[in-house]
């Protein structure tokens, strides 16, 4: 088993319940509803492109961030859609409005994307108010860490069937839901490092019993 102490993850997932409401309330005017899914990438910069997909959009607002907690709006909007190559400016405009933005300390950037609904925080150095209070890391077998591997990467009639009490485990700890599916606490835990190692350790467990390939794979970052 391992606990860790500490957990440095660059793109982890929020809870409505974690973002600022100040980004709620940006996104709702855009949305005009509730917006469920939130992701916070601190690296520190924001690569700004043409959406994947032709139904996308995406706006883009640079944020300062305010000793209250509060944000403020600086600058213009920015709207990128799917269709815009082919639009009147076509490629050329695209171009001019693509680059990777370096955030400033203090400053976020936030992204509204349409296809699906979603909210992108970019965060520059000092931005730490928007993390959740997480507290160590729960203990985990090669086990825990296969089955919760498998209710990210797999539809739940792909996924390997293990003891009760293994789901009960990870359900306790808040890492998957009754239904085991997995949840936000578990889909952030993943990303961490020393995790990944023992999920590979696991997977060579998992061959090595069964005498056959595992349908769960080493988490990629």
């Amino acid at each position: 088993m391992i606990r860790l102490k500490e957990l440095i993850i660059e793109n982890i997932w929020l809870k409505p319940k974690d973002v600022p409401e100040g980004i709620k309330a940006w996104a709702r005017k855009i949305s005009g509803g509730n917006i469920q899914k939130f992701e916070l990438d601190q690296s520190g910069k924001v690569n700004i492109s043409m959406p994947w997909h032709v139904s996308d959009s995406v706006i883009y607002q640079k944020f300062k961030l305010l000793p209250t907690g509060n944000i403020q709006p600086e600058g213009e909007q920015l709207t990128r859609v799917g269709w815009e190559a082919d639009s009147p400016q076509g490629a050329d405009d695209a171009q001019r409005k693509s680059g990777t933005m370096d955030i400033p300390e203090g400053y976020i950037v936030v992204a509204y994307g349409t296809y699906p609904k979603r909210v992108e925080i970019y965060a520059g150095k000092g931005a730490q108010l928007l993390l959740p209070t997480s507290g160590e890391a729960p203990e985990l077998t090669l086990t825990d860490v296969y089955i919760l591997a498998a209710a990210k990467q797999l539809k739940s009639f792909a996924r390997p069937k293990f003891k009760p009490e293994n789901y009960e485990n990870l359900i306790s700890k808040g890492l998957i839901k009754r239904n085991r599916a997995i949840t936000i606490d578990g889909r952030n835990l993943l990303q961490d490092k020393a995790i990944r190692e023992l999920l590979k350790q696991a997977i060579e467990v998992y061959e090595k019993r069964m005498k056959r390939y595992s349908p769960v794979q080493p988490e990629k970052f």
